[in-house]
């Protein structure tokens, strides 16, 4: 039986190399929660959300992980905001849910 890649995607639940994008993103984003310290410990030196973007002067710094995944971090768990407080583990479950029903209702 010969199938589209779309349809096996769907059937088996497989991520395509954008959702796998994403999610990664997300995932890396969300354990580290990058932020800008200031290389001593302060009561300013913890996580934050929304995570700061850094300055892009041009659209090819837009497209880098590091500018494009705290845009992209910030806009889903501004979507989705019990997200902010779930630990990795959770995080990586219910992101994978979302991810991959955005997805398909994105197809359909």
């Amino acid at each position: 039986m010969d199938y589209p890649t779309c349809l096996i995607y769907k059937e088996f639940d497989v991520l395509n190399i954008k959702q796998t994008y994403i999610y990664t993103l997300l995932k890396y984003y969300h354990k580290y929660n990058i932020y800008y310290d200031h290389g001593y410990r302060t009561r300013r030196n913890t996580k934050t959300h929304p995570i700061f973007e850094p300055k892009c002067n041009t659209e090819a710094g837009l497209r880098h992980s590091s500018g494009f995944g705290t845009r992209l971090y910030n806009n889903f768990v501004n979507k989705h905001p019990n997200l902010i407080s779930m630990n990795i583990k959770l995080f990586k479950k219910h992101a994978l849910k979302l991810i991959t029903n955005m997805t398909n209702n994105n197809n359909n």
